[in-house]
């Protein structure tokens, strides 16, 4: 016999009694794969619209803890995100379309139920007295109304070669399946739960956009104590849109004596492109996370007596970039980075406040500024009525009263009577009728003066129910944007005025001096030979 046929009749043996053990291995203890596979993993959950919270904790491996996500529907009906405070969430079809992946969820296969092997899979339950165990899978827990778990499953790892199937397992049981399901679905991003629209505006609705630009810094007294230095205004601006064109309205410097009317100079216009940039950013305006901020703030952000000896929430304030600063008599707030203020034509303005950068202090943030990547920053918002928006309207005076008559011309008017009890003449007639149009037309401006009164007073009402509802949504919560969304719409003035065409098609600084050197500046004058020598 050949060594060749040798080796294959080993292989042979081999493979054989390999797959003989295979097949007397006897199945672990409570696995019978074919009584579960296919079979529903949950049989009680038959319907989503049950499903009125769900909880997903994950393990992340770089901060090396878990993190918890929780979207939950209150007493009241409204839904809110309890792992963020609370914020009020748009979930109820999110979750629907989450809960439905569980409902008749089927186990493809049955793997083992040896726990040993659980990290092997991936499904080794989330625990924080155990964050160094191996293989730590996604806990998913979704309960009905009454607090009561409809589905708590472990998802562990992706089966090879099966796109689209997972490793799972039951907390209470020791089985591992394999089933079909897409953890995609699953999102634990903050922004995909709330309404993106923050501002809930049309960008078409915009009457005027004003940027403020100026600086709050803090200093540290000799205590120890953070301290509001005054604040640095550098620049304020009013712009419109008219038929897709930018119109300056105003326009402020600092002049070294605070905010003073300026204009553009010859060679300046406005940025046409960062103006739509922030246009286009304010319509999508999109926050990645929120807090909670301090109680004594008004709807409107001023600031209450009471705040005052709020130690905590004053630091809250100062360590995000706002700063309560006295003005006129009152306590108002500013921010760090200036303001965006947006009127729309409904009376309604919108104050942008911007300030620092989050999860640092407030000492590191020139240094964080640096590190563009992956940064965030605070922004508050608030609503208020602009009361430039509702001018008193222009009323009609109404016409002196030409039917009244004197004493005199009552006697006389009587004597007539008396000596001629007959019909009234034709001046009566004229009188009479005068009085009347002059009485109906009175009447009439006075119910279009009343009209155009209750018409103001409507557009007030409306606005003022407006900010209402938008300062109940704002008032509680420090936003968190982006620090590319916050380029965007915090403009400086460099951002939003630029050389002018014209200008820098005829050049200028370094580019026309260079022309000027080249072409001179004017030519000399030829001196005649006929011309008498200098003294």
């Amino acid at each position: 016999m050949s060594q060749m046929m040798k080796t294959m009749l080993f292989v042979g043996a081999a493979l054989a009694t390999t797959a003989t053990a295979m097949l007397l291995k006897p199945a672990p203890v409570g696995v019978t794969p074919d009584e579960q596979i296919g079979k529903p993993l949950f049989d009680e959950f038959t319907d989503p619209l049950v499903a009125k919270s769900m909880e997903v904790v994950k393990y992340d491996e770089e901060l090396g803890q878990l993190k918890s996500f929780k979207v939950a529907q209150q007493a009241d009906g409204l839904w809110v995100i309890p792992s963020h405070q609370s914020y009020p969430a748009d979930a109820e079809e999110r979750l629907r379309n989450a809960a439905t992946m569980f409902v008749d969820l089927k186990a493809v296969n049955v793997l083992t139920e040896a726990e040993g092997e659980h990290p092997v899979y991936g499904v080794v339950a989330p625990n924080p007295d155990n964050l160094t165990a191996a293989g730590i899978g996604t806990l998913v827990r979704i309960q009905n109304g009454e607090n009561k778990n409809v589905v708590e499953l472990i998802i562990g790892k992706e089966v090879k070669d099966r796109p689209g199937q997972r490793f799972v397992r039951i907390p209470s049981r020791s089985q591992v399946y394999q089933v079909e399901l897409d953890p995609s679905k699953l999102s634990t991003k903050f922004e995909d739960w709330i309404k993106t629209d923050l501002l809930e505006m049309n960008q078409f609705d915009v009457q005027d956009i004003t940027v403020m630009d100026y600086s709050v810094e803090l200093n540290r007294s000799a205590q120890g104590f953070l301290e509001v230095t005054r604040p640095d205004r550098r620049f304020a601006m009013t712009v419109h849109q008219d038929a897709g064109k930018w119109i300056l309205d105003s326009f402020q410097e600092n002049r070294g004596a605070g905010l003073e009317p300026a204009s553009l100079a010859s060679d300046e216009a406005l940025n046409t492109e960062r103006l739509n940039a922030m246009r286009d950013a304010l319509n999508q305006l999109k926050i990645v996370d929120v807090e909670r901020k301090p109680k004594g703030l008004g709807a409107d952000l001023k600031v209450a007596e009471s705040f005052a000896g709020d130690r905590e929430g004053q630091m809250s304030l100062l360590q995000r970039g706002f700063y309560p600063v006295p003005v006129n008599g009152e306590t108002e707030l500013w921010s760090s980075n200036g303001e965006l203020l947006l009127n729309t034509k409904d009376g309604v303005q919108y104050v942008l406040r911007f300030g620092e950068i989050s999860g640092i202090s407030a000492d590191d943030n020139k240094e964080a500024e640096e590190d563009q990547s992956s940064v965030n920053r605070f922004m508050m918002v608030s609503a208020r009525v602009n009361d430039a928006h509702f001018p008193p309207p222009d009323l009609q005076p109404l016409p002196e009263d030409t039917g009244a008559a004197t004493n005199e011309d009552t006697d006389a008017d009587a004597d007539a009577s008396n000596e001629d009890a007959g019909e009234p003449d034709q001046e009566e007639k004229a009188d009479a009728e005068g009085e009347k149009d002059a009485a109906d037309k009175a009447a009439t401006i006075q119910k279009e003066n009343q009209r155009k009164v209750d018409e103001r007073n409507e557009k007030i009402e409306a606005a003022r129910k407006k900010v209402a509802d938008l300062n109940y949504r704002f008032s509680d919560w420090y936003y968190v944007i982006s620090e590319d969304v916050f380029k965007k719409i915090h403009l400086r003035r460099s951002d939003v005025i630029k050389v002018s065409a014209e200008a820098a098609q005829k050049g200028f600084g370094l580019d026309a001096l260079r022309a000027l050197e080249n072409e001179g500046l004017e030519p000399k004058p030829e001196i005649s030979s006929d011309a008498p020598p200098a003294e």
